[in-house]
């Protein structure tokens, strides 16, 4: 965020200092000595916390929220991910269990990849003991294709 003369400045407009109209790029194509030469200061603009993962006030303040909660949370997650997967081929299962005739060897080693990266996952999230951490492995969750 961009101040001047205790202004906030909107990125693509134009604005006037003192005599002098500046166009609507200036901001984004101005150097910061140019900036800082007629006044204008930049302010970090905080960044709001991820409220799958914090408690945020209106000022973008975040509080973890409890880590067991959010452990069952993406556990039940991960159940549901690996439920919605296996499902498409539940019916290669049911057809072995009635009419024994086989699951195809790429079926049934996708169906064992999605299992096991399943329990990888959970127990992964029932290791951490800090919210940053539970974002670091639910983040990178990369399940199995094929």
């Amino acid at each position: 965020m961009f101040i001047l003369d205790g202004k906030v400045l909107q990125i693509d407009l134009p604005f006037t200092h003192g005599e002098l109209q500046y166009p609507a790029t200036w901001l984004r194509t101005s150097s910061p000595e140019e900036k800082e030469a007629i006044g204008i200061i930049e302010i970090a603009e905080k960044i709001r916390p991820d409220d799958r993962f914090y408690w945020v006030d209106a000022e973008n303040n975040g509080v973890p929220k409890d880590i067991g909660s959010l452990q069952a949370q993406w556990t039940q997650q991960i159940d549901q991910t690996a439920y919605s997967m296996l499902q498409p081929t539940d019916w290669y299962v049911v057809r072995k269990m009635e009419a024994n005739v086989a699951i195809p060897a790429e079926v049934s080693g996708l169906r064992s990849n999605v299992r096991a990266y399943a329990n990888t996952a959970k127990a992964s999230i029932s290791n951490v003991t800090v919210v940053d951490d539970l974002i670091s492995v639910v983040t990178t969750l990369n399940w199995p294709q094929s």
